[in-house]
Formats: C-alpha cells, structure tokens, sequence
C-alpha cells in the first residue's frame, strides 16, 4: 500500500464531501449528514457494499446504511486503508487518454470517515499513472494537467 494525502487524493478525484457521494439517487451524504447521524446515535456497521470485483454491489442500500458504514471506519479509524485508486480513462473507438485525475473505484465510505476524522493521511491501493501519485503522496507539488494518449 501507498500512503498519500486525503485532501490530494479528494481534489484530484475531483470530491467535493461537503456535496457528498450520491449512493442513492438524489440523495447525496455529504460531511454534514455523518455528523448529524452520529449526534443522532445511529449504530454502525460492518458489513461491506461491495467493490464490483470480488463481492456484488448491492445498489438498493438505503442512505441509513451508507451513514452506519461510515460511522463503522469513523470507530475503527485503523480500518481506513486500502482504498483503490485508479485514473480517469476517456475512450473512443480509435482513442484512449489516461486524464489527469484520480479515480476512486473503492472505498468511498472509508474516505468520507478519514475527512471527518481529518486525516492528514491515509493508505491506498494504486494502479495509475506516476505522476498523479507523486503528487498525491506530496512527493511533488505539480498537479498534473494533462492527459496522456
């Protein structure tokens, strides 16, 4: 795993929390929502959403869920590790370009807990380009711009 920074891994997803993450449609949890469900005592969870990989989505979850999931890695902050980044491809039937962005593709509850906890840092699992990832370990200041074909 590679340890990078939260707010770079956010920006360069192109994540705005304080929006949120629509799970369910027209329903964003945003940074505000986790704090109003904590004060309001809702229980935790530990069971997973699944990645589209190894375990099936399961897209019905109401926003309840989504908040007690959160709430899980909010409790147990040493479970904050290991979220997949990959890069934005934008494709064609002649063309491929790797954009200059991050892309989660798992681990957006885990995310959302390290903003609200406000970790500096957090561990992920990466398979993109070198230079979005030394930007977002803060090897290097430059946000990348451009794409790559």
């Amino acid at each position: 795993m590679i340890t990078v920074l939260v707010d770079r891994l956010l920006k360069s997803a192109q994540l705005d929390l304080t929006h949120g993450i629509e799970w369910t449609i027209n329903s964003p949890i945003n940074i505000n929502r986790v704090g109003v469900a904590i004060r309001n005592g809702i229980d935790e969870t530990n069971e997973g959403f699944g990645d589209g990989w190894s375990y099936r989505v399961d897209m019905n979850k109401e926003d309840d869920y989504h908040l007690a999931r959160i709430v899980y890695f909010i409790n147990h902050p040493e479970e904050i590790k290991g979220v997949e980044v990959d890069n934005v491809i934008v494709a064609d039937r002649y063309h491929c370009s790797v954009m200059p962005n991050a892309k989660i593709t798992d681990g957006h509850h885990r995310l959302m807990a390290a903003k609200h906890l406000d970790l500096e840092k957090i561990d992920i699992r990466y398979g993109g380009r070198s230079d979005i990832l030394d930007y977002l370990t803060g090897d290097s200041d430059s946000e990348p711009t451009n794409m790559l074909a």
